[in-house]
């Protein structure tokens, strides 16, 4: 990396609120930059080209996230946790572990891009876990 990209990059601070560290697992997250890939990702199937992508152990108490400054993202966590690298689901398709996005929207169904997109301008970023 050059030393001019790195004066334009800034880390972020990821931190999870309701996270259910006693439950174990892995934290999985996602950072996307273009609305085309998170949509895409309503097929399962599917596996997104992701500016960052990790699994944690769930107990880590913060993620630094390497980003552009001035650039547009949008982040997906779930707890991962019988560690099989996926979101399990019921029947329903309503998901079985904690699941999170950015900006924290109210959920009543998957959010959309412009619920969860932010303009990064290096604030620490908190994502309420949700479980069903």
């Amino acid at each position: 990396m050059s030393t001019w990209m790195v004066l334009f990059m800034l880390t972020n601070s990821l931190t999870f609120e309701s996270l259910r560290v006693n439950k174990g697992g892995n934290i999985c997250i996602g950072v996307f930059d273009e609305e085309e890939e998170y949509d895409a990702t309503i097929d399962p199937d599917y596996i997104p080209e992701l500016v960052y992508g990790e699994c944690l152990p769930a107990t880590i108490p913060s993620v630094d996230l390497p980003l552009e400054v001035d650039k547009t993202y949008a982040i997906f966590a779930f707890h991962d946790e019988n560690e099989n690298g996926k979101l399990d689901l019921n029947p329903l398709k309503m998901p079985k572990e904690g699941f999170g996005f950015s900006n924290n929207p109210t959920l009543r169904r998957r959010p959309r891009w412009n619920q969860i997109s932010f303009i990064h301008n290096n604030v620490n970023i908190v994502i309420k876990m949700n479980y069903l």
